[in-house]
């Protein structure tokens, strides 16, 4: 894969985190526990970002191996598969 296809990933992770940072701006981690909305729609970025993640190109990964890639990958394998193990952070796993 060029660089040039990873653009349209680099681009929705991009748009993820900002979507994060405006869900989460003002709000505290105990506003993030209460709330199921807020939550899912956090977790449901962070699953973008991972897939995203998972498409470009291991030329683009190499050059950048400052970025945690893997980590990335495996945090959304984690809420994407292991969903019935994510339980809500008020209850200690988070």
């Amino acid at each position: 894969m060029s660089r040039k296809a990873d653009l349209p990933y680099l681009r929705h992770v991009l748009e993820a985190i900002e979507a994060i940072e405006a869900f989460t701006k003002g709000k505290s981690f105990d506003d993030f526990c209460q709330d199921d909305y807020f939550q899912s729609a956090v977790i449901r970025k962070l699953e973008i970002i991972g897939e995203a993640v998972a498409h470009i190109s291991h030329e683009l990964k190499v050059s950048a191996v400052e970025i945690p890639w893997q980590p990335i990958i495996a945090a959304r394998n984690r809420l994407i598969h292991g969903y019935f193990a994510i339980v809500n952070a008020k209850h200690g796993t988070w």
